[in-house]
């Protein structure tokens, strides 16, 4: 069951878990929790960075955008970022955090193997969009995920 953001009294949450206002990727459909591959081969992989497993995270090939209502009852968004193990060498991804329609955060552009940790003061925001893009215009092996994205008190 997913929860509302604007109602948990949790001191965090994982935006996986959570219902979101509006969700898209730019390849395949969206997912929480396991990176989309061909459903041909099979439905659920593992999100994985640099041979880490992650349970929880954002499956964001780009071009993606993931919206949450935060109500302004969040302090910190946090999360791990890059590209899926398995893209090929020609995929990059732009992460970009946005409170209100203001960018808040935009990473450099990431390849395969390349990952940053995100912290984001979102005290105040009312809506919190997480967005990705290929880095060098076009999509293609933009395996990007949102790896334990969350909200904290």
């Amino acid at each position: 069951v997913l929860f509302d953001l604007r109602t948990v009294s949790g001191g965090s949450a994982f935006l996986s878990d959570a219902a979101w206002t509006d969700a898209k990727v730019g390849w395949g459909e969206v997912a929480r929790n396991y990176f989309l591959f061909d459903r041909n081969i099979q439905n659920l992989v593992l999100l994985t960075l640099g041979g880490q497993v992650f349970d929880k995270g954002l499956y964001a090939h780009s071009s993606a955008r993931h919206v949450f209502p935060v109500d302004g009852k969040w302090k910190t968004f946090t999360a791990t970022i890059g590209l899926q193990d398995g893209a090929a060498d020609q995929g990059s991804a732009i992460f970009t955090v946005r409170g209100d329609g203001h960018e808040m955060y935009r990473s450099k552009m990431l390849r395969v193997g390349q990952r940053l940790d995100v912290k984001v003061n979102i005290a105040k925001v009312k809506e919190l969009e997480l967005l990705t893009e290929g880095g060098e215009g076009h999509n293609h092996n933009s395996w990007a995920i949102w790896a334990e994205a969350k909200v904290q008190r």
